[in-house]
């Protein structure tokens, strides 16, 4: 999951489609690999998941945060463009003068 995730942190910062798209299979299939909602975790293989999951937590907050950058700088620059939100509905177009960043 982890390599996955930077993968696909990697093709964010890139910048290019075709590198993002191509990070999607990885990391679906590792998602597709994690146990099951309810599944039984014994207690020292929770203590060595714990690290595992903070990192990738870490790692998908830099995911998110490298697509609505990406977002951003594509709605400055189409200020017409309409399309989906992160969650699937429609967003309407907005007029952007600036960019969002955080420090």
């Amino acid at each position: 999951m982890r390599d996955a995730l930077d993968g696909l942190a990697l093709a964010l910062a890139s910048g290019n489609l075709q590198t993002v798209l191509a990070a999607e299979y990885p990391l679906a299939e590792a998602v597709r690999h994690l146990p099951r909602r309810g599944a039984s975790i014994d207690a020292a293989d929770r203590a060595q998941l714990r690290p595992l999951i903070e990192d990738a937590f870490r790692i998908l907050s830099r995911c998110r945060q490298l697509g609505e950058a990406a977002r951003d700088v594509v709605a400055a620059a189409l200020p017409a463009l309409q399309g989906y939100g992160r969650t699937g509905a429609m967003v309407a177009p907005r007029l952007r003068t600036t960019i969002d960043s955080r420090s």
